[in-house]
């Protein structure tokens, strides 16, 4: 089974999210698969420096998910990060064409994974995941 992470960026009224190129444009969360050994705390710091540029200062996992990926099983580590030194910005241009944040009225209407929808309006929410 291949590891992935997935990110939640949030602040107390937003969701921050990246839409991907086409043809599978529609709004995701950050992140990517783990290196060989590498521990999903690990895949979460470098892939969030690599993806928006900003270093972690307080983050908190929600419960994994699999999912198949590439035709392939996949556990899925989600995270949500709650603090950061930088501003976030489009480094990953290659798999983002723009990053942008979002209310959780506004994620009604987005064009995103369901698990993903659910999971960011709790976290926007306050209520446990």
């Amino acid at each position: 089974m291949s590891d992935i992470v997935r990110v939640h960026v949030v602040r107390p009224d937003r969701v921050l999210l990246g839409l991907r190129h086409p043809p599978n444009e529609q709004w995701s969360t950050f992140g990517g698969w783990s290196e060989p050994g590498e521990a999903p705390e690990d895949t979460l710091h470098r892939e969030i420096k690599e993806e928006l540029g900003i270093e972690i200062r307080a983050f908190h996992r929600l419960p994994d998910r699999e999912a198949s990926w590439d035709g392939k099983p996949a556990r899925i580590a989600v995270f949500a990060v709650t603090a950061w030194r930088g501003s976030p910005k489009n480094m990953a241009q290659h798999e983002h064409s723009t990053i942008s944040w979002f209310s959780p009225d506004e994620l009604d209407h987005l064009s995103m994974y369901e698990a993903a929808r659910a999971e960011a309006q709790r976290l926007l929410k306050n209520q446990p995941t």
